[in-house]
């Protein structure tokens, strides 16, 4: 073999691993079922969002912490038919981009009007998950015209926290312990959010698991991180009376996250379900059995009957 060929394989075989390395979050967890889009919110701020469906009213699907498109799958393919539907990556999660963000409810917000414009939408029905659902919440508050009405799946800024409370929540993680987190950690974290672990999330967590192999992933942990001060930053609930378009709440009646078991030992689900129909009259609020935080995944069908029922009703 010539000795200049030899030495360009020795070469490549030598750097193959730093190639390796140079990898993003979003070329190592697996694929989306469709094409990824990108909105531009600001400068540096990519959203990552899927788009299917057929139909004049849009359902903008927003996930909560640490989650990402694929939370939403057992939910968009049973509005398709009806609804135009885009289930978004809030910054620094997914496959959209990671930097020194805010992660505030704000931020969020930029967000998700940056994808209905990109898609020229001057209204659509917000359909929230836990943290993505206060966002979805801020979102109506700052811009209602833009917000035809709230589905909320386990919204997170229901409950609220005294500045102790909220200490204590900001200091219990740092991007290093949570991105540090091993296998055994990772499935007891995606554990507490359902009744029985489903088997159909087994691929959040390769995805989480991969994922920390990645050169943006310390921008993931960051984000998470961020995020809870981000809630505790805009709590919303004092300012519900002002929603006024059309909403529905669902609760899981087993959710281990909402309310705060550590915090708040005497609060239940229910009760958290009656202060948001308490603070919004408008609001319908139900409590879906033998689910958990993730309540569109856990009980899916259950789920996505009752919030058809609901989208039958707004004009």
């Amino acid at each position: 073999m010539p000795t200049k060929i030899l030495g360009l394989l020795t070469l490549l075989t030598m750097s193959a691993p730093l190639l390796a390395q140079n990898q993003t979050v979003a070329d190592l967890i697996a694929p989306y079922p469709l094409p990824v889009q990108y909105a531009t919110a600001s400068e540096d701020v990519q959203v990552a969002y899927i788009k299917t469906g057929q139909g004049e009213t849009t359902l903008i699907f927003v996930h909560g912490l640490g989650s990402y498109v694929r939370g939403w799958e057992k939910t968009w393919p049973a509005f398709a038919n009806s609804y135009q539907c885009i289930a978004l990556d809030l910054p620094g999660f997914g496959r959209s981009s990671k930097g020194a963000y805010s992660q505030s409810m704000a931020f969020y917000r930029d967000a998700i009007l940056a994808v209905m414009d990109a898609e020229n939408i001057q209204q659509a029905i917000l359909v929230g998950h836990s943290r993505g659902g206060q966002a979805s919440l801020y979102t109506a508050l700052e811009n209602p015209d833009r917000v035809l009405a709230l589905a909320l799946s386990a919204p997170a800024g229901i409950e609220t926290f005294t500045e102790q409370e909220a200490t204590a929540l900001r200091n219990a993680y740092t991007p290093e312990t949570y991105g540090g987190m091993v296998e055994a950690q990772v499935r007891y974290s995606y554990g507490l959010n359902f009744h029985v672990w489903q088997e159909d999330a087994e691929p959040w967590v390769a995805d989480r698991l991969a994922m920390r192999e990645a050169d943006d992933f310390q921008g993931f942990a960051t984000a998470w991180v961020k995020s809870v001060g981000g809630m505790l930053d805009s709590p919303v609930y004092a300012r519900l009376g002002e929603i006024m378009q059309p909403v529905w709440v669902a609760y899981g009646a087993e959710d281990q996250l909402i309310p705060n078991r550590y915090l708040h030992t005497t609060l239940t689900t229910e009760g958290v379900g009656g202060l948001a129909k308490a603070a919004m009259p408008q609001a319908e609020v139900q409590l879906i059995p033998d689910a958990g935080h993730f309540v569109h995944f856990e009980q899916s069908e259950e789920f996505n009957s009752r919030l058809l029922m609901f989208l039958k009703t707004i004009q």
